[in-house]
């Protein structure tokens, strides 16, 4: 796997247009796993998608119009750790999926967790964006929006270069027009290892015009030629 691959690019490839005419729905509740209190306002997405939603004041939530198969259903909600749930949805069907999130132990600031920055940070942090981000014209129109929130901690496998965070990473991707939440729960470049594991909520952009928001179609759409989702359902079709 070539590192400079854009990791907002693989995101991409497992986005799928809903279009079966029979879906289903999952509903759930979450909840204090501490308290037992409900989460209202929690942040509740399908994996590598722009479909979302948020738990209402009794922190429960309703996902409709999903296609049959199986789906990774991501929750977040500031000040507890990130979660993900694997369910198969049937035609017609409707899934339940209880949750109670942990909350930190202790959360900082931004403002004290930027403070604890320094020039050894900087410098890792320019190598994660290479690696997480990629190096191309993609790349060079993304930024990470609160960077602050990522730390590097020593890697127990020699050569290896590790990286982890708190709080969700905000993305701004001005080549496809998205803004992307990523609750990343592992990240390893190693000699013979290169592993990103996480869940992506997407949100469009404003295009700030008509040529704009063309541009960003065909960006999608070429991008979408080139990946291995393409290369895949072609080989089924046999096409």
């Amino acid at each position: 796997m070539e590192k400079s691959i854009s990791l907002i690019f693989l995101f991409l490839f497992g986005f799928v247009t809903l279009v079966l005419s029979q879906t289903g729905t999952v509903i759930g509740t979450v909840k204090d796993a501490e308290t037992g209190e409900t989460l209202p306002f929690c942040s509740v997405f399908i994996n590598n998608t722009t479909i979302s939603t948020v738990t209402d004041m009794e922190g429960k939530f309703v996902l409709a119009g999903l296609a049959p198969g199986p789906v990774e259903i991501g929750f977040s909600f500031l000040g507890y750790t990130a979660e993900t749930k694997t369910v198969t949805i049937n035609p017609g069907g409707t899934v339940t999926v209880n949750l109670s999130m942990k909350p930190f132990a202790q959360e900082l600031s931004d403002v004290e967790i930027k403070a604890s920055r320094d020039k050894n940070w900087e410098r890792e942090l320019r190598k994660f964006e290479n690696l997480f981000l990629g190096i191309d014209e993609a790349a060079s129109q993304t930024q990470l929006l609160n960077p602050w929130v990522i730390d590097f901690p020593k890697p127990e496998e020699k050569g290896a270069f590790v990286a982890s965070a708190a709080l969700p990473i905000e993305i701004e991707n001005r080549y496809l027009g998205y803004k992307i939440t990523f609750n990343l729960k592992e990240f390893l470049d190693a000699p013979t290892n290169y592993r990103i594991v996480g869940a992506a909520r997407f949100e469009e952009l404003n295009p700030e015009s008509d040529a704009q928001k063309s541009q960003w179609e065909k960006n999608r759409a070429d991008v979408y030629r080139k990946s291995p989702m393409n290369m895949f359902r072609s080989i089924l079709r046999g096409t």
